[in-house]
């Protein structure tokens, strides 16, 4: 017995004296924390395939359900430290949520007011538009991560958006402010290969009772000034189905019963010139359900279009044509409806 208390306590000593170096506040620094320090940039490239989930897996396990609240807030900090530094990003905004939303466990702890704290002590949102912006630059010139996928990229950032703006995770006053809103707008919805993503996040946004990233001031905004400045011969169905969406909400705030002939203009243009026939004709369709009754304005604006395109219209100019085209393929639809 003796000799095992013996080897006890001498194996105790070391541990102790490393607990001396351990401070608790420093839990998210490199170095610290094994699982922290495996998913960070630089190291999760080389863990085997399935590996790096399972890691993530962990820590996230161990940090919302077995931490106490410092050790919590010392992750959130070192969450946005990465950000502002503009590594680990993917992995930092997939925990931040969680662990936001992990204080509810706590009596007396609110996950709004930790959110509000956290955006009022660390200013999280201007760091995680600057990164957005930082990774936009990047993207543009050909940079692209080691590890995750520009979709993947893409993608959590806009979760960590759609969860941040949730009822879940804070008060339905916590809002995209108008500038926030043109970051959004300027590093994703320019860009092809990211434009959908961003058109259906802000659908889910526009459709769901539980989400309130935007206020009507922002979607008036979006509306008005981001949507018509689209390239309408490159309009896909999404931003086509948001362009709806965003109409009528506009209507429905400002008390409008009937749709009206200014919200309709860039209707109209879609359906005359989009390059995709499936778009056009989801246009077409938009345009006879909003003119049922009203067949003389209907039958005014049509003709003007038809006459614009035909005025224009000189040797081998398919464009003009498709218009005419479709106007007639306008003009006929609404006929038979």
């Amino acid at each position: 017995t003796t000799e095992i208390y013996t080897l006890s306590l001498h194996d105790a000593l070391p541990i102790s004296k490393l607990l001396q170096h351990y401070r608790m506040d420093r839990v998210a620094e490199p170095g610290n924390t094994l699982l922290w320090d495996l998913i960070q940039d630089g190291s999760i490239e080389l863990l085997a395939e399935g590996l790096a989930g399972e890691a993530d897996k962990a820590l996230t396990n161990l940090l919302c359900y077995n931490m106490e609240r410092y050790i919590r807030v010392k992750f959130i900090e070192g969450c946005l430290a990465n950000l502002e530094q503009n590594k680990s990003v993917v992995v930092s905004l997939r925990l931040l949520p969680k662990l936001f939303q992990s204080f509810h466990n706590f009596p007396g702890m609110d996950t709004h007011e930790v959110t509000l704290h956290t955006e009022r002590t660390h200013h999280m949102m201007k760091l995680f538009f600057d990164n957005l912006t930082s990774y936009s630059l990047e993207r543009r010139e050909g940079r692209e991560h080691p590890f995750y996928s520009a979709s993947t990229q893409v993608q959590v950032r806009l979760q960590f958006l759609a969860m941040i703006f949730s009822n879940q995770v804070s008060p339905e006053g916590f809002r995209l402010n108008r500038s926030q809103v043109s970051v959004l707008w300027e590093s994703l919805a320019c860009d092809p290969a990211t434009s959908d993503d961003l058109f259906q996040w802000l659908l889910g946004q526009a459709h769901s009772k539980e989400q309130h990233a935007l206020g009507i001031q922002e979607v008036r905004f979006i509306h008005q000034e981001k949507l018509p400045a689209l390239r309408l011969e490159t309009m896909t169905m999404t931003g086509l189905s948001l362009l709806s969406q965003l109409t009528s909400l506009v209507r429905v705030a400002d008390g409008v019963q009937e749709e009206q002939e200014s919200n309709m203009a860039q209707v109209w243009r879609i359906a005359l010139q989009a390059c995709s026939t499936d778009v056009s004709m989801k246009a077409i369709h938009i345009l006879n359900s909003a003119y049922l009754g009203k067949g003389q304005e209907f039958l005014t604006t049509c003709m003007q279009h038809l006459q614009e395109a035909g005025s224009s219209l000189s040797g081998d100019n398919e464009e003009q044509l498709v218009r005419i085209h479709r106007a007639l393929l306008l003009l006929k639809s609404h006929l038979e409806t």
